[in-house]
């Protein structure tokens, strides 16, 4: 059912936004959290807590992320 609902999502222009391993983005993105990680660049996201959707250049639902931060900040 879930993989239907994807390609109706996609034949109606609405894709979701690639968030995990991604420079941060506030456009298309809400930081609900941070890590501190030397495991990654600062202001990467390292975890998706809610998906996000764009159709056709438009912003319907921002993806609520966590992203990484510099250690001692």
């Amino acid at each position: 059912i879930l993989s239907h609902f994807d390609d109706l999502l996609t034949q109606a222009g609405i894709r979701r936004t690639i968030a995990v391993g991604a420079p941060f983005d506030p456009a298309l993105m809400m930081a609900v959290g941070a890590v501190t990680s030397d495991a990654c660049l600062p202001n990467t996201v390292v975890e998706e807590i809610a998906g996000g959707y764009v159709c056709r250049g438009h912003v319907l639902k921002l993806a609520k992320v966590t992203v990484s931060r510099k250690q001692g900040l």
